[in-house]
């Protein structure tokens, strides 16, 4: 036998050994790792949890005061609105809790198309909750009172893509003790609406409704 002729007999054995060992490897299943998926941040989840909005009215003459709330487990933003007769008078609140702090400051109100600068903020470090919890059944208008001192309350899912939790780049907020001392004297302000009404029983629901501390 010539040296060409084993050459090429070796050869051969060879190609049919690939050819074996490929075609078993494509009977094998293919398994392929699939790494674990991350499990949610803290604060994806929080970002993920479900808001519930509450809108407040309290109306009296020469007087109406709105209260935006949003609630999801420890974030929370009240927006309180008062329009009056006067400048004066009116009052942009809002109150933010989030990262373990609470945070307090006035939006400015525009009359004019003149740029109005945003008045520093407060905040401080997260003691305890400010409020108590207002959240009442979704979806069902709650009203009280009568004609001249009335209001009503509804509970909604809010699922708007408004970063209500959000820091306010534009505020410039100091930290320090006089912050709770802010709040408070915003909402005795603010609160005043409730005392328009000789009703013990509705002045009771209107600071409910409003968290009137």
């Amino acid at each position: 036998m010539s040296i060409n002729h084993r050459r090429g007999i070796v050869i051969g054995v060879i190609l049919v050994l690939l050819f074996l060992f490929y075609y078993i490897r494509s009977l094998s299943p293919i398994t392929k790792e699939i790494p674990p998926r991350p499990s949610p941040s803290a604060e994806e989840s929080v970002q993920n949890s479900p808001i519930t909005k509450c809108q407040n009215v309290v109306v009296s003459p020469g007087t109406t005061v709105e209260l935006f709330t949003y609630q999801s487990d420890s974030q929370t933003r009240y927006d309180y609105r008062v329009a009056a007769m006067s400048e004066e008078d009116a009052i942009n609140l809002q109150v933010l809790t989030t990262g373990g702090y609470l945070y307090v400051w006035n939006q400015p109100h525009r009359y004019t198309n003149d740029p109005v600068p945003n008045p520093p903020g407060k905040k401080i470090k997260l003691a305890e909750f400010p409020f108590a919890n207002t959240i009442s059944a979704l979806d069902q208008v709650i009203r009280f009172g009568a004609s001249g001192f009335s209001g009503d309350k509804l509970c909604t899912l809010w699922d708007d893509v408004d970063p209500v939790f959000e820091v306010p780049r534009l505020v410039d907020f100091v930290e320090g003790d006089d912050t709770t001392q802010k709040l408070a004297d915003d909402l005795a302000k603010i609160c005043q609406i409730c005392a328009k009404t000789p009703d013990d029983r509705l002045a009771s629901t209107c600071r409910q409704n409003l968290s009137c501390q």
